[in-house]
């Protein structure tokens, strides 16, 4: 078999082919070193595909290079013979190589394994973490097409960011939050093309937030009566405004990083239908390389530099940053890029966290406890000077101060005068932070604010029980490197990213309940509580501001029992004005300063039955 000469290319990289046949024979042709045959994509009746090739033919080149991956076929008997010679074809060698995955979406499974037992499995191969997918045989023909053709010179590349307000990296186009406010450099993305592109902003796997532009997933004409989907999906319209939507398959790049958490989760795990998922729509696109988070992430300006300086090899550089905060992998990469990988392994392992703290045995104790939890919550930088709760917290810091004088902890009846009043401040205190935790707020930024300034311990990962959706979910631990800051213990699960945040020593939550509900509905939802025994916590409900709910009682004091259980009842009643799309409630406890945060999805369905 001889390879295509790049030197005696054709007028066209690609060329689209609408019966099997065609397709087969155009393969052959090419595979056979026919240097007028384009690079053959087997596009059917999908118009999307033929206007991607239109648009790509003035991106790339075809190029001799073969892969530097052994190639595995997941469900071979699924794709064409000439498809499989394709990919056979691409794939020069043998040996110890990486191994590069190719199936439809719907047979592929990565990221869904459990957090702690991800990164042995990338290692050994038995989960991808490089891959050639679509939606369908067409779409897999295209990504497979791509990785044939080089972008030639194109030499720069773009950082598109909405959440890094630092100032902007050299070496690359940066249009940065104040940029995206304006409004004024946002055509930046499709007026021209880019060598590489990166994406950062918050979203899921229909969408990604850059302001007031929204890039958006969806297939053209896509609807699906029996699938689930974004508020468009309903008829409702984008929950943006419509003049910002920019599909991601418009943008003219070589290699696409969407940098927004669940931004290419697997089939198994994704919340809307395929026909509104990001990767998919990059995948019909121009990209031939394309990096997602498979689940939630705490990607940053760490993230960009570790792109930046590694353009052959950004998924591996960017899992290996992100491991201080997200110690398994969450990068994923469709399509390879255009120089030789690394074959390291990426295996990271981080501790459990340890035993929650035992009641304070003395004054001095308590006081040591409180007085570290408030300088986290009121003096870390969490919240502004001027917050009511930063001042609340103040005054107890002076109160704590005055009375840890060694004479006041030594005089029994002063002790036990200085222990009520401790405990009144204490508890008024936990009644406004719950408060505040009802809604977002400045105080629910707890666990991304003290993520940021903490690394994970490492060692390995302690598996505990199943998140309610019934995957397995595994814990690990955040460790300041500030003083200021509290030690933060994040329980993740694949599918909802993290269902718990929970300071040390903080009582420990999980919620039950219905995690499908229609505008106007009413529903009971339970949370349940594990922490000391004889304690009484407050525990809640709380709720993003895009949900339109009442939740009756917005928090309660729960008693915990002998055994350090207790639970509490709300009844959630979300109205029929709010959009149906995917939310997720925000349960929350709080104890003695120290505050538990989760997360519980809940897709809203129309009114209609």
């Amino acid at each position: 078999m001889s390879l295509p000469d790049p030197s005696a290319a054709p007028q066209a990289t690609f060329a689209g082919h609408q019966h099997a046949s065609d397709y087969a024979a155009a393969v052959a042709r090419f595979l056979a070193g026919d240097r007028q045959t384009p690079i053959p994509v087997w596009v059917g009746n999908r118009s999307d595909l033929t206007a991607s090739i239109t648009a790509a033919n003035k991106l790339y080149r075809i190029s001799g290079r073969r892969s530097a991956f052994d190639v595995r076929i997941v469900r071979p008997q699924r794709l064409p013979e000439a498809l499989r010679d394709m990919l056979r074809a691409l794939s020069a060698g043998s040996g110890d190589r990486p191994v590069l995955t190719v199936g439809l979406y719907q047979d592929l499974r990565f990221g869904d394994r459990t957090a702690g037992g991800r990164d042995q499995a990338q290692a050994s191969g038995a989960e991808p973490s490089v891959f050639l997918t679509g939606r369908d045989v067409h779409s897999l023909t295209w990504m497979v097409a791509k990785q044939w053709a080089g972008t030639g010179d194109l030499p720069d590349d773009l950082v598109v960011t909405a959440l890094d307000h630092q100032p902007a990296l050299d070496g690359v186009e940066w249009v940065g939050p104040d940029d995206i406010t304006r409004g004024d450099r946002m055509s930046i993305l499709r007026n021209r093309p880019w060598r590489r592109v990166l994406l950062h902003g918050n979203g899921q796997d229909d969408s990604l937030n850059l302001g007031q532009n929204t890039v958006c997933g969806r297939r053209q004409g896509a609807y699906e009566p029996t699938g689930y989907g974004p508020s468009c999906h309903f008829g409702q319209g984008c929950y943006k405004p419509e003049w910002g939507l920019i599909p991601v398959g418009d943008i003219s790049t070589g290699s696409l990083t969407l940098l927004n958490c669940f931004s290419g989760p697997s089939a198994r795990l994704s919340t809307y239908h395929e026909d509104y998922q990001l990767l998919l729509a990059a995948v019909d696109g121009p990209a031939r390389s394309i990096v997602v988070t498979s689940t939630a992430c705490d990607a940053g300006r760490p993230e960009i530099r570790a792109w930046l300086g590694h353009p052959d090899g950004s998924r591996a550089a960017m899992n290996r940053s992100v491991a201080d905060t997200n110690p398994y992998p969450v990068f994923f990469q469709c399509g390879t890029e255009e120089a030789a990988p690394s074959a390291t392994a990426e295996i990271r392992e981080v501790l459990p966290p340890e035993d929650s703290e035992r009641p304070a045995a003395s004054l001095a104790d308590r006081i040591r406890v409180l007085s570290t939890r408030s300088m986290a919550i009121g003096k870390s930088g969490l919240l502004p000077e001027n917050h009511p709760i930063a001042l609340e917290l103040g005054d107890l810091d002076r109160f704590l101060s005055a009375i840890s004088a060694r004479d006041a902890l030594r005089d029994p009846d002063l002790a036990r005068t200085h222990r009520a009043q401790c405990e009144t401040k204490v508890a008024a205190i936990d009644a406004r932070i719950a408060r505040s935790l009802s809604t977002e707020s400045a105080v629910s930024r707890f666990p991304a604010f003290f993520g940021d300034h903490s690394t994970v311990r490492p060692g390995p990962m302690k598996q505990v029980p199943p998140c309610s959706c019934g995957e397995p979910a595994s814990v690990f631990v955040k460790v300041p490197v500030l003083a200021a800051v509290a030690a933060v213990s994040q329980t993740v699960c694949d599918r909802c990213g993290d269902i718990e945040n929970a300071m040390v020593g903080a009582p420990e939550l999980r919620m039950a309940g219905t995690r499908e509900i229609r505008r106007g509905e009413t529903a009971r939802m339970t949370v349940r509580l594990a922490g000391t025994p004889g304690t009484v916590p407050i525990v809640g409900l709380g709720m993003r501001a895009s949900l339109r709910a009442e939740v009756q009682p917005a928090a309660c004091r729960v008693a915990m029992d002998r055994r350090g259980q207790g639970s509490a009842d709300f009844e959630l009643a979300v109205s029929p004005d709010t959009r149906a799309q995917a939310e997720y409630l925000l349960p929350f406890a709080v104890h003695d300063l120290a505050l538990n945060l989760g997360r519980f999805h809940l897709l809203v369905r129309p009114d209609t039955k």
